[in-house]
């Protein structure tokens, strides 16, 4: 029994130590030589059919040189990631820089002004002629977050932009909107 106490304690400790040198390695800020411009992934790309979605619609609409360099200049990606969630159409991708990640997430439901309704720091604005608002939070990161509804009517869906920074304030409003009118043409379905 105490055998038993002691292999899960060594697992969980392995566990831990795994864990924390994949974020060291892929934490924004740590310098990383890199010549390239657009991200290459730092790490083995899941093989399945959502991620490759991803991988394929999203991701293509930050990981490009005009984007990345408005958060830097010139840009040093280290990394991209992709995720979906369990619904369908909900999509996330990012992208490591050196100062900071750069996401953007598409997702069917969320509606504009229901978010507006209860985030009292959000600052409602019009991105691309469709409602939108702008809101930053600090915890333990700086999160810059700009949501964008789908349609003009603000029916449902969302397309959000986030820059995460850890050292710094994250990025403006006026940063997001320009990333957002660079961005969200890009996305794969974004009404015209």
């Amino acid at each position: 029994m105490r055998a038993q106490r002691i292999f899960g304690m060594v697992g969980v400790l392995v566990t831990s130590i795994l864990v924390a040198y994949g974020v060291y390695q892929t934490w924004p800020g740590r310098q990383v030589p890199s010549a390239s411009v657009t991200a290459r992934p730092s790490f083995a790309e899941p093989s399945d059919p959502g991620h490759l979605r991803v991988r394929r619609e999203l991701c293509p609409a930050i990981d490009r040189p005009e984007v990345l360099s408005v958060l830097e200049d010139p840009p040093h990606a280290r990394g991209t990631g992709t995720s979906y969630g369990s619904e369908p159409d909900y999509l996330l991708c990012h992208v490591t820089l050196e100062h900071a990640v750069l996401r953007i997430e598409t997702g069917p439901t969320l509606r504009i002004a229901g978010m507006l309704a209860i985030s009292p720091g959000a600052v409602p604005l019009t991105v691309l002629g469709r409602p939108a608002y702008f809101e930053v939070s600090r915890s333990r990161l700086h999160v810059a977050t700009l949501a964008v509804a789908w349609r003009r009517e603000d029916t449902g869906g969302h397309a959000t932009i986030e820059v995460i920074t850890t050292d710094q304030p994250a990025a403006d409003q006026a940063t997001l909107v320009r990333l957002a009118e660079l961005a969200l043409p890009h996305v794969p379905g974004w009404p015209a």
